[in-house]
């Protein structure tokens, strides 16, 4: 009673040892349908047949699951039921032989997923659609205009410059784009930088070149600018011309949506995606140098009693309560995610097993002292822990952090347990 998952145990002979009501709820299966001892291939069947595995021949369908069945890896995935609804499976041997899986009902989450990469796409297009306008206006009336002669150096700047940047006319007017550069600009890309240098030194035109620069009093000032070479009547290079106009809230926004599309709304850490293209390129690193890493795999216990008996604002509330005192107190380089509703991991880069547990057990008993409040509500919650060490490649550490975990839970729970090795 009141578990959310559900739950099947088969034996090394694909017969069916164990199961419970919620699992046939979500897979909406008939009560009458499982017994003790019913073949795995008769489930596989009943599923084909009513359109479970998608279109196709049911022996094909049947066949296709039982040969990645046999091969008795950890395993999880997402699968879209008739219906609709969205449900893990989540599979891992067992020591005896067989399996055990668990089913959860994700459709609520993969429905906000779906619903922030749509928003995601529609401000991405928004954003291109009025960079593409504000280009139109450009080319009718630029923010402002510029002139360099033929040293480079600046001869003339409309106002609108001036009135954006905060910066004085006499500290440009008279000075080269590089003396400028080394005094006002904010880019990092020195080879998008050296690569407009070469654009100016061989009098080669330009368009919609982006940098920033300092704004006078502090702040960032982003410039898009095009120019061209102007000359005389002999053919002699006399120096640039040209227009720029401020794209700072176009960056700022685009930058806010890229911020958003990887991290979590609700704790403000990196999401599942960022999380493992972060962990993705630490790992390989790491293995290359042959440095230490560990990561834990970690989750809030009894979280569904905690939404059931204080309601989910407060659920929320523990979930903030967590990623707070998980950031006070790792380390600038260590990379915190939330992978999805309680399940967090956290990827320790230049710390061997030992630090990884040391570490795990102060985060776990640090949580276990931290209070939730909300007005007069006052509750604690407690966390289990998977540790794994690097030693392949991150899927392998990721997944025996993940074994660790559940035999942490299994075991109790409020626990740190570390993966075989």
């Amino acid at each position: 009673a009141g578990i959310d998952q559900g739950i099947s145990v088969f034996d090394k002979d694909m017969k069916l040892l164990l199961w419970n009501r919620r699992m046939l709820e979500l897979l909406e299966l008939p009560d009458d349908l499982l017994y003790r001892g019913f073949p795995l291939l008769s489930l596989l069947k009943f599923n084909a047949l009513r359109g479970e595995y998608g279109e196709g021949a049911v022996d094909t369908l049947i066949a296709n699951r039982m040969k990645a069945i046999r091969h008795m890896e950890p395993h999880r995935y997402q699968r879209r039921r008739p219906n609709g609804a969205v449900i893990e499976i989540s599979g891992r041997p067992l020591p005896t032989g067989g399996f055990v899986t668990t089913y959860t009902d994700v459709s609520e989450r993969t429905l906000r997923e779906e619903e922030l990469e749509r928003r995601v796409a529609e401000r991405t297009a928004r954003i291109e659609e009025n960079e593409k306008r504000f280009r139109d206006f450009a080319e009718a009336a630029s923010e402002w205009f510029w002139e360099m002669d033929a040293d480079l150096r600046f001869t003339f700047i409309s106002k609108r410059y001036f009135d954006l940047s905060g910066v004085a006319p006499e500290s440009v007017i008279g000075h080269t784009r590089l003396e400028f550069a080394r005094a006002r600009l904010m880019t990092d890309e020195a080879e998008k930088w050296a690569a407009h240098v070469a654009d100016l030194e061989h009098h080669r035109p330009f368009r919609e070149f982006d940098y920033a620069i300092a704004k006078q009093g502090g702040g960032k000032l982003h410039i898009r600018v095009s120019g061209v070479p102007v000359f005389d009547r002999d053919g002699k290079f006399a120096g640039y011309r040209g227009s720029g106009t401020d794209v700072t809230r176009e960056k700022t926004l685009a930058e806010e949506i890229l911020r958003q599309a990887k991290t979590d709304s609700l704790t403000g850490l990196a999401n599942r995606r960022a999380f493992y293209e972060v962990a993705s390129l630490e790992s390989e690193r790491a293995a290359r140098y042959s440095r230490p890493m560990v990561a834990m795999m970690i989750d809030l216990d009894h979280f569904k009693r905690i939404n059931d008996t204080y309601g989910h604002d407060n659920g929320d509330l523990a979930l903030k309560k967590f990623a707070e005192v998980c950031k006070s107190l790792i380390r600038k380089n260590d990379l915190l995610g939330r992978l999805g509703g309680e399940e967090f991991a956290l990827l320790l880069p230049e710390t061997d097993v030992a630090g990884g547990l040391e570490a795990a057990n102060k985060l776990r008993q640090q949580i276990s002292q931290s209070v939730v409040r909300n007005g007069n509500l006052r509750f604690f919650f407690t966390v289990s822990i998977g540790i794994a060490e690097l030693k392949t490649d991150l899927d392998d550490m990721m997944k025996r952090a993940d074994l660790a975990l559940y035999e942490a839970k299994a075991a109790g729970r409020n626990r740190e347990c570390l993966a075989a090795s």
